[in-house]
């Protein structure tokens, strides 16, 4: 294999650009290259050593974070981690550039270790988290939050809780749009709902079926996000 080669197998693993090309790559190499004026071959260099450095930083401030978490428990022995879950935990927590994402893992990672966690390790969960950016973990642990100065600590009942949007929103320093953005995805991957909407009346017109909203929206805990929030984010 050539270096630009593997360079370029570096970029699509560490960037996650899935489907770069090699011939992507040699023309940002010889973009590269002109602006730092040196040969085609140190410029890939330089790459892929910046791309490993970048990763093995990240790796380190993973395995930190888990090692805190795990001497906080006053754990001295762990339990195995199936590799179903490790595999795909470790490779995106080293990944995770945002280190509020990265804790998130990291929590995830540390219960997972944990041989007095007696709460199921649900795959979902992995998924979840790579579909969350930083905004979205910060909703829902502001919605947490809330629910839980609310009602008592039992699933059935936190997820009864119903919230204005509003009420959430001046907590945060975002726009309107990205924190419309957060909702919808936090509801997409079933972590939210929108009791607004179940509650909603349904008429019929010309054979078409509408729904009528009365009042603000509100979003509640789904049973999977309580869980998710107590593993990976609390």
């Amino acid at each position: 294999m050539s270096e630009i080669e593997a360079v370029s197998e570096a970029i699509a693993e560490s960037a996650k650009f899935g489907t770069t090309s090699v011939k992507f790559t040699e023309k940002m190499l010889d973009f590269i290259s002109k602006i730092l004026g040196n040969p085609i071959e140190e410029a890939a260099g330089i790459i892929g050593d910046k791309l490993q450095y970048i990763r093995w930083q990240r790796q380190v401030r993973m395995v930190d974070e888990v090692n805190k978490i795990l001497i906080s428990k006053g754990l001295d022995k762990t339990r195995t981690i199936p590799p179903k879950f490790a595999l795909p935990m470790l490779e995106q927590a080293s990944l995770e550039e945002d280190d509020d994402l990265q804790d998130i893992w990291c929590k995830l990672i540390a219960n997972s270790l944990d041989p007095n966690f007696d709460s199921e390790i649900r795959y979902a969960f992995i998924e979840i988290i790579k579909s969350l950016t930083s905004l979205d973990a910060k909703i829902l642990k502001s919605v947490y939050g809330e629910v839980s100065n609310k009602s008592d600590s039992t699933i059935t009942q936190m997820s009864k809780i119903s919230l204005d949007v509003e009420t959430i929103n001046r907590y945060l320093d975002a726009s309107e749009d990205e924190l419309d953005i957060s909702f919808n995805n936090l509801m997409r991957v079933q972590c939210l709902r929108n009791p607004s909407l179940e509650n909603s009346i349904f008429v019929s017109e010309q054979g078409e079926f509408v729904f009528t909203k009365n009042g603000k929206m509100h979003v509640a805990l789904t049973s999977l996000g309580i869980v998710f929030i107590k593993i990976c984010i609390e």
